[in-house]
């Protein structure tokens, strides 16, 4: 093999992986961006609607910090989707 012929072949293995690079980073970027934490009070927590992380809501007295995306998920009711901020009297 001429070193053309290894200059070429590193060439198009360069692009190769920058283009499969690329677009991993654009995913995962994507990805992020989906997930970013949504710090907001949301009143009296509601079964039927959905929860982003960082949402904040009132329920049984306590207030509760969305741990993740939830819908459905009670807050105190043991899951990882919600953790007491204040509690209650």
């Amino acid at each position: 093999m001429t070193l053309a012929e290894i200059q070429k072949r590193e060439k198009a293995l360069v692009a190769s992986l920058s283009k499969a690079f690329g677009k991993v980073l654009r995913e995962l970027r994507a990805e992020l961006l989906s997930n970013q934490s949504e710090l907001r009070y949301l009143g009296i927590f509601d079964r039927e609607r959905g929860y982003k992380l960082g949402n904040f809501v009132t329920h049984s007295g306590s207030m509760w910090h969305a741990n993740r995306a939830t819908n459905g998920e009670v807050p105190g009711d043991g899951s990882d989707a919600w953790t007491l901020c204040v509690k209650g009297r």
